[in-house]
């Protein structure tokens, strides 16, 4: 049989149910009232945001995809009852329902676990991801307070406080493998979306987005101890400094051997992985690799550059050769037809010329002719006259 049919847990993991939501539903209370008593500005703000964005991409996803619930439509419609199946059938107004689940989830306070009336689930669990980032944070102050570095001052700091973070810490490991467990025993959630929960919620805690974020979000809201010795004089990243009083600062008794080098962020490395060391720091610190490759796409940058503007120094004088030659062959043009209209003029002018000379010695030999017309006829009649007179005397003969 499987561990849903076994009878003999279903008092126990109910209880055990009952008594995690309870501590859960608390949970955010305490974990954001620690971190506003530590001051640990850093904390705060990656706890608020990664919920956030947390809630937000659980709204989407729900929005999105949504899958069947694990217990079925049949054990749906026993939680829903018959009221239950009215009202969800029935067309209501957005402000009316989001009023009514409201209420809902307030009256769940009084009478336990009644305030599930859900029949769908989404692809990851959102009760899941959030206890985890809780108790993520929760673990994380845990780890300021038994440094000591929290920003109420080094006064308050308890030999015991150690200890108590410590027990703080198993507390929550307990807790969060409950929350983990429970809800897929009693059926309630599909162990895959619990499963992805606890994925998706590690990987927004710990992003290293999230973490530069952070930091850039906290640097622009400065926070400086006036009693804080030695502070102009403080390394970047030593207890004293602004980067420090913000929960940047590694714990006290690690060296630093690069002094030149800034934090820029951190991200707690989980339990089973955290081994001497808690937190992963994000500077801003080059490799010599990448310092060679910038280099050599430097010089491949200028060289790009100078081949960018012999192209351009090469385009700009055939732009302006070609301008030249257009220029020329305009003047060459323009000189030919001026050439062709003085041609033209000179052939019309030495045509008109040649008819206006024409002209003129036809009315000169016009004038002569009509001058010496009278005697020209009389020598002309004489001519004939005395040629005539011989023929007529030889015929008389």
């Amino acid at each position: 049989c499987t561990l849903r049919d076994a009878r003999w847990l279903s008092s126990d993991v109910g209880f055990m149910s009952l008594l995690l939501e309870s501590i859960t539903d608390v949970l955010p209370i305490l974990c954001l009232g620690l971190i506003w008593r530590l001051g640990d500005i850093r904390l705060w703000c990656q706890t608020t945001f990664a919920g956030a964005l947390l809630m937000t991409l659980k709204g989407f996803v729900s929005w999105a995809t949504v899958v069947p619930d694990a217990q079925g439509w049949k054990a749906c419609k026993d939680r829903l009852g018959i009221d239950g199946l009215r009202y969800f059938r029935e067309d209501r107004q957005v402000a009316d329902m989001l009023a009514d689940i409201l209420l809902l989830e307030v009256r769940g306070f009084w009478f336990a676990r009644s305030r599930r009336r859900l029949c769908a689930d989404a692809t990851f669990s959102g009760g899941t991801s959030l206890s985890v980032l809780f108790c993520t944070s929760l673990c994380e102050a845990s780890i300021v307070l038994s440094s000591g570095t929290s920003q109420r001052g080094a006064e308050e700091a308890d030999a015991l406080l150690p200890a108590i973070a410590q027990c703080m810490r198993y507390l929550l490991v307990a807790l969060t493998v409950g929350n983990l467990v429970v809800p897929v025993l009693e059926g309630a959630q599909r162990a895959e979306a619990v499963a992805l929960g606890v994925v998706v919620a590690v990987a927004v805690c710990n992003s290293p987005v999230l973490a530069l974020a952070v930091d850039a979000w906290c640097r622009s809201w400065p926070v400086e101890d006036a009693a804080a010795p030695g502070l102009a004089d403080a390394t970047p990243l030593s207890p004293t400094s602004t980067a420090a009083l913000m929960g940047f600062a590694r714990f006290t008794g690690e060296e630093d051997m690069e002094h030149n080098l800034v934090d820029l962020g951190k991200v707690l490395i989980p339990p089973p992985w955290s081994v001497g060391r808690e937190y992963c720091y994000l500077r801003q610190h080059p490799l010599p690799e990448a310092s060679a490759q910038k280099g050599v796409m430097q010089q491949l940058l200028a060289i790009l550059r100078q081949s960018q503007e012999q192209l351009a120094k090469k385009e700009q004088k055939k732009i302006e050769m070609l301008k030249k030659e257009q220029a020329d062959e305009l003047v060459s043009a323009q000189r030919s037809d001026r050439f062709a209209e003085q041609r033209i003029q000179e052939a019309l002018s030495d045509q008109q010329r040649m008819l206006n000379s024409r002209a003129r010695r036809k009315r000169t030999q016009t004038l002569d002719f009509r001058q010496s017309g009278p005697s020209a006829d009389g020598l002309l009649l004489a001519s004939a006259m005395s040629v005539m007179k011989p023929s007529r005397s030889e015929g008389f003969l």
